[in-house]
């Protein structure tokens, strides 16, 4: 987890290490990761293939 500046912000205002408040964002980080997969998994299949003679090479 990166500090950004709302981060930060909470930090300043709630008199906590920048650290504790950057952890405590990686539990809905790792639901939001679960959540992308299982979303990936299932739009995987979604829509056309593109088929060779679409594609434009220049």
């Amino acid at each position: 987890m990166s500090p950004n500046p709302n981060a930060i912000a909470a930090s300043d205002a709630f008199h906590l290490p920048l650290t504790s408040v950057m952890a405590a964002g990686i539990i809905p980080a790792i639901f939001g990761l679960i959540f992308t997969y299982f979303l990936a998994k299932r739009l995987i299949h979604k829509g056309t293939m593109v088929q060779e003679n679409e594609v434009l090479v220049k």
